[in-house]
């Protein structure tokens, strides 16, 4: 099927003139990106909708009634979201709130202005009519009346790939901590070693191959570069330090890091990703480009970073509240943009796995993730009816018809940090949201805690974040509201993301069967056919996965996501993938993220958002060696080339804990086939010394001498030519099948 195109002229151009010109220049060069293959006939009438959701989500009618500061930890728990960081509300110095407004169709410059009227225009989607915008709560309202505005949605903040515990310490930083990592280069010229070089074999590849990554152009997309409040070290330090490429590197690396965007008081894990990715390929030229403030922000990066010429794009990044579990996203036709212009896409796999520990009955299972492939009704436990009123509500059974049970008990442990969270999604395609489910925590003696927001109404998701207030046993419910909205029962699935295993030690129904999968918790983007999505291990241990780190298998049920705003149609047959595709190494050192923990005074970076940028480095050894191979000839030499690892959990296969296996760059360059040699260029005869000229020496000498310098033009000419078809073949590569 033909790809459909959405074009944004009018947006393009007012968002060059809100945004600045790097923006400018992102939009306009993709003013028409595909949509999806296989998505929904564009002549196809939109399924019904129901009843007409309200302009406002469900989460910002709260917000607007809330006389508290949207930064106050009393927002926070009236609209069921973590008071910082991951699942927070996004809220700058001048208590603006970050949210995106989606128009029935692309935004023309006078809805554009109108939106800059009332606020900061943060984003503009270069996939879908939608724009990001921080605005005071005061102002929704008259937010949700321009013309065209057809939903407004929250932008919570983004979960990254690194583990809990690293993010953390990292935003505990302080610049006094940063002495130790700020010592002289040792004789290697690098202050810090690559510690996955000898599991990976990386070291191995680029000293047999003679590759380092020169001639590829790698995109790093994560939260911030170079902007924490709290540095340990700075870019330039890192620089300096032989961790970074840039001027004064003292290895020689001097073409320095090219930030396209940037997002204020981040972590700067962006900034370690690209040390590690420079550990392994030390010759790749590197970008980076902000997620932040919301996922249309996060796809004009892709998108930037594409135009910008970048082979490999690696993020860490998921918007857990609003990317789909059963289809692909707005990332996902960014991404399909990407990989239609020859970009090998990487993203982490995420750290929202969960296991049952020792001496629980869930002992040995992964019990992350919980879907069904239906909604079973069931009375509510008393506390959840009384908080959900005065809407009528029914919870999901996860007992039997003989034994029915409205909660799935989990032991869940106080971290030290209070964060819990948990995002739900069920089985409807984005823009066709006809019913609302939500997810729940009630106490073990059937107390009410807390009841998940939905964030987007046109997406089926819902979610809640907050602090447990003490370690024991909770009940998980699902419940389902008895509106004027269509009373369906579908399929669901919840995850607990609060991005740090062990926080759920035990799961009450852990037992995958009819109609049940326990254990999966990888969705959005990550999951994306196009997508090589990495997991983690330990390059101390590497054979077995991180227990954190995320899991598979993937489900899609709906076609990607609409460029028309209609709801795409369901798949023929769903489409269930193995996730992640491998795992890469973590636990390296960085010269300040994050704080150190063990005896040895270093800053180890773990998580899926470590692992990720590895990956990237050996597909930039990879692109070097074989410049001529696609990027799915390169993914396809990466997948097939993994060494075995151990799989520890009773319910899952190997390949979706652990994908085909850990990565290893010597057997992949192995696998790909090397650059081709150009042939020898014949010498040309040498011209004739005039008769006139041969009496003297000086003159023949000279004639011998312009006759070896227009031999040498020539073949330089050659090796030119060669270059040209080269560059041109690596230009072909990225654009042929887009074009």
């Amino acid at each position: 099927m033909r790809s459909r195109l959405l074009t944004m002229p009018a947006a393009i151009a007012l968002a060059g003139l809100l945004l600045g010109a790097s923006a400018a220049a992102s939009g306009a060069a993709a003013t028409e990106l595909p949509a999806p293959a296989g998505s929904a006939d564009p002549g196809a009438a939109p399924a019904d909708p129901g009843t007409a959701p309200a302009v406002l989500s469900p989460q910002l009618e709260v917000l607007a009634a809330t006389a508290s500061a949207p930064s106050s930890p009393e927002t926070a728990a009236a609209l069921a979201v973590a008071a910082e960081g991951a699942g927070s509300l996004q809220v700058d110095e001048a208590e603006r709130v970050s949210v995106t407004a989606t128009f029935a169709a692309a935004p023309d410059a006078a809805q554009l202005a109108a939106l800059a009227g009332l606020g900061e225009v943060a984003a503009v989607s270069p996939v879908l009519p939608r724009v990001t915008v921080w605005i005071t709560p005061a102002d929704l309202a008259a937010l949700a009346a321009v013309p065209g505005v057809t939903s407004i949605a929250t932008d919570l903040a983004p979960s990254v790939g690194a583990s809990g515990a690293v993010l953390a310490t990292a935003q505990a930083g302080s610049p006094s901590s940063g002495a130790s990592a700020a010592a002289a280069p040792d004789a290697s010229c690098r202050s810090i070693p690559v510690d996955v070089d000898p599991v990976l074999h990386s070291d191995e590849a680029r000293a047999r191959f003679g590759v380092d990554g020169t001639g590829v152009t790698v995109g790093v997309i994560s939260d911030s570069f170079d902007t924490s409040a709290k540095p340990v070290t700075t870019a330039a330090q890192d620089v300096a330090l032989g961790v970074l490429p840039g001027p004064g590197n003292p290895c020689g690396f001097t073409e320095p890091v090219v930030v396209l965007n940037d997002a204020a008081g981040g972590t700067d894990e962006g900034r370690a990703m690209a040390q590690l990715l420079h550990g392994v390929a030390p010759g790749a030229r590197i970008l980076f480009s902000t997620a932040e403030p919301s996922v249309s922000g996060f796809a004009a990066s892709i998108v930037q970073l594409t135009d910008a010429g970048a082979d490999v794009i690696v993020d860490d990044v998921n918007y857990t509240t609003v990317e789909p579990m059963y289809q692909s996203g707005e990332l996902g036709l960014a991404i399909d943009y990407a990989t239609e212009h020859g970009v090998l896409y990487i993203s982490a796999a995420d750290n929202y796995n969960e296991y049952g520990w020792v001496g629980n009955p869930s002992a040995g299972h992964a019990i992350g993730g919980w879907a069904a492939d239906a909604f079973v009704p069931m009375a509510c436990p008393e506390a959840v009816v009384v908080a959900a009123a005065p809407v009528a509500v029914d919870c999901h059974n996860f007992g039997s018809a003989a034994e029915p049970d409205a909660t799935n008990g989990i032991l869940a442990e106080n971290n030290g940090r209070g964060e819990f969270s948990m995002v739900l999604n069920w089985a409807e395609p984005v823009n066709g949201v006809t019913a609302r489910i939500r997810p729940g925590l009630v106490t073990a003696a059937g107390a009410f805690e807390v009841l998940g927001q939905q964030p987007d109404s046109t997406i089926p998701s819902a979610a809640f974040s907050g602090a447990l207030p003490a370690a024991g046993l909770y009940g998980v419910v699902v419940v389902r509201e008895l509106t004027d909205r269509a009373a369906i029962t579908p399929g669901f699935k919840f995850v607990f993301t609060e991005d740090e295993s062990g926080t759920v030690q035990g799961l009450e129904h852990y037992i995958s069967g009819e109609g049940v999968t326990v254990g999966p918790n990888i969705f959005g983007h990550t999951a994306d056919e196009n997508v090589l999505s990495i997991g983690a291990a330990d390059y101390r241990t590497p054979t077995i996965a991180e227990g954190f780190s995320s899991v598979g298998p993937v489900k899609h049920l709906f076609g990607a996501v609409q460029t028309d705003g209609s709801p795409s149609l369901p798949l023929p047959e769903p489409a269930t993938r193995a996730k992640p595709d491998l795992t890469s190494l973590d636990a390296a050192q960085t010269s300040f993220f994050a704080a150190p923990a063990g005896p040895d005074g270093a800053y180890r970076f773990s998580g899926t958002s470590a692992a990720s940028p590895n990956a990237a480095g050996v597909a930039a050894l990879a692109l070097q060696h074989s410049p001529q191979s696609s990027a799915d000839e390169v993914k396809a030499a990466l997948k097939g080339t993994t060494s075995a690892m151990t799989n520890p959990y009773l319910n899952l296969t190997a390949a979706d804990v652990h994908g085909t296996g850990l990565l290893d760059a010597l057997a992949a360059l192995e696998a790909l086939p090397a650059a081709p040699v150009p042939a020898p260029t014949p010498a040309p005869a040498p011209a004739p010394v005039p008769a006139a000229l041969a009496a003297t020496g000086v003159e023949t000498v000279q004639a011998v001498q312009l006759a070896v310098t227009a031999t040498s033009v020539t073949a330089l000419g050659s090796l030119a030519l060669l270059a040209g078809v080269l560059g041109l073949r690596r230009h072909r590569r990225r654009v042929s099948s887009g074009i």
